[in-house]
């Protein structure tokens, strides 16, 4: 790791990452300085995203598209941000001697034991099997919701009567959460306990906050501390449960030595996707009994939605990194041009113009602020399906393998890790193909349980 560090980096390019820093942060604070007034409120767009998943379908409609005339407000300032962006990122990987950004990017993201020919043939995989079985609960998604000609808008409803809300208040929340990591594991409920009584937990969506959820690890507190901007929905679950998986793997490699402590970000994002999944059992704790079963019935389906829309992020970066010389406009109509390959019932014609003219890409943070990062999402949730399916079979066999898991940190490459958790690897031949089934029949079962009054 260290020998392939060394690549990355020499005192000529000190300036042009300084340069990207800044670019990324002009990004964040020009996102984050929405204020969008809606039914009596001013709203960030992260407070603005509680209306996305509304059983009214003309708050939906409203909300949506109030959002996209703040990216189209924004059209060429936001396009020039990621045109520096990708150009002071070319000008680094040349100066290093690399061709492109691609093999750079690839190493700071610390993929030793792989590249995007692999991930490439993984994409291809995708394409294969899991974007038809999206378009298929993309169909029966729409009819659930019995709507004959469907938006962009509505995908983001599954229910006539609305998404599952959790109960209670943010701190309440925090609360039921507590109450959930005792019961699932002693040791998992002390280290969630360090982070509420550290005050390591800002959750809560408010005027001017930045958007999206992290975790991030402080060594001289020895504990993470976790960010989010909960506005009342499912997602504020899904992001708790989510970042406290990336917690409780800096808890359990706090062990090592810096460079060791996590692994590369794929094997990151399974600490955290499988967490998700991880703590079912024990969910009646957040939710009550009907929203419970909306809740289990969607996420496993959401899995499925969102691993083509997460490749397509990731094919997108790879033809914007390879021509560097491509302009906003161009880059746009090459995003168009990747989703319909990958998320085909995202239809805008008629209804944006700034999504059709392919503008989705803006509200993608990571492509802006972690390049390439995005596919790690889609790697890791393949991987999370895998620990669902196990739950499901042996519950305790599979905390105890997460565990195992999570407590290696960074010691070892991408392969050798999944290798020695027992875990199979998504990019080899029939994993996914294997795995489908398998989820399929889980789907079923929270379906009928749904379905039961």
């Amino acid at each position: 790791m260290l020998k392939e560090s060394q690549k990355q980096f020499s005192k000529e390019i000190m300036e042009d990452l300084v340069e990207e820093s800044r670019l990324a942060s002009e990004y964040s604070k020009l996102t984050a300085s929405a204020q969008i007034e809606y039914k009596g409120e001013v709203l960030n767009l992260s407070q603005l995203g509680k209306y996305y998943g509304s059983p009214d379908r003309q708050e939906r409609k409203e909300a949506s598209e109030l959002a996209n005339e703040f990216y189209a407000k924004h059209d060429e300032e936001l396009g020039t941000i990621y045109d520096k962006l990708v150009h002071v990122r070319d000008k680094m990987a040349k100066k290093l001697g690399f061709e492109n950004y691609l093999k750079l990017g690839y190493l700071r993201l610390g993929r030793l034991d792989y590249d995007e020919n692999d991930v490439r043939s993984y994409r291809e995989q995708i394409l294969k099997y899991i974007v038809p079985l999206a378009n298929k609960y993309h169909d029966i998604q729409i009819k659930r919701i019995k709507i004959d000609k469907p938006e962009y808008y509505d995908y983001s409803i599954n229910f006539l009567d609305g998404n599952p809300k959790p109960m209670g208040t943010t701190e309440e929340k925090i609360k039921n959460a507590q109450d959930l990591y005792d019961e699932m594991d002693k040791e998992i409920g002390n280290y969630f306990r360090v982070l509420v009584d550290g005050n390591l937990l800002d959750l809560e969506a408010r005027k001017g906050k930045a958007s999206g959820g992290y975790e991030c690890y402080i060594p001289n507190l020895h504990a993470p501390f976790i960010f989010s901007n909960f506005n009342g929905t499912d997602g504020d679950v899904q992001v708790l449960t989510h970042e406290f998986g990336h917690a409780l793997q800096a808890f359990l490699g706090s062990k090592y030595i810096p460079a060791y402590r996590s692994p590369g970000m794929e094997c990151c994002e399974m600490h955290s996707m499988s967490m998700e999944y991880l703590t079912y059992p024990y969910l009646n704790k957040i939710f009550d009994k009907e929203n419970l079963k909306k809740y289990l019935f969607q996420h496993i389906i959401d899995a499925i939605f969102f691993i083509p829309y997460g490749v397509a992020v990731d094919e997108f970066q790879e033809l914007v990194y390879k021509n560097p010389d491509m302009n906003y406009i161009e880059r746009k109509k090459c995003w168009r041009e990747v989703e319909k390959k990958y998320c085909p019932h995202k239809v805008y014609k008629g209804t944006s113009k700034f999504l059709d003219d392919g503008g989705y890409f803006y509200r993608q943070r990571h492509i802006f602020e972690s390049p390439l990062y995005y596919i790690d999402y889609t790697i890791a949730q393949v991987v999370s399906l895998y620990f669902l399916v196990k739950s499901h079979e042996n519950y305790k066999g599979a905390i105890d393998q997460y565990l195992f898991f999570s407590s290696l940190g960074g010691t070892l490459p991408y392969k050798k890790l999944l290798k020695t958790s027992g875990i199979p690897n998504p990019m080899e031949d029939g994993v996914i193909e294997k795995l489908i089934p398998e989820v399929e029949a889980l789907i079923a079962m929270y379906q009928k349980k749904y379905e039961e009054k």
